[in-house]
């Protein structure tokens, strides 16, 4: 009985991390969605891999000098499209992580 109790938990585990590997992976792809959409900027690499701040990442090239008021704008929108991601899957406000 306490093997089963361990396979289990394991299975449980498992699910729960390739869960979170999900969610992480919809909400950067909602960043990268977002870029080729509003930007023309490319896309060079995502990742679902921690890098130097949360959790996963959308390499995103930056432009050097003055940014409009459009531009500007768009990186508000793109910062938010990882949220909206996430509301499309969970279908709940209260749900929705930083990323």
């Amino acid at each position: 009985m306490s093997n089963a109790r361990n396979y289990l938990g394991l299975a449980f585990n498992l699910l729960s991390t390739l869960l979170t590997f999900a969610f992480i992976l919809f909400h950067e792809a909602g960043h990268a969605l977002s870029v080729k959409l509003l930007t023309d900027n490319d896309v060079p690499k995502v990742t679902i891999i921690p890098s130097t701040s949360g959790i996963g990442g959308v390499n995103i090239p930056k432009k050097m000098g003055l940014i409009t008021k459009d531009e500007l704008l768009n990186n508000v929108r793109v910062l938010y499209a990882g949220r909206a991601a996430e509301l499309i899957l969970k279908k709940d406000e209260g749900q929705i992580t930083t990323g």
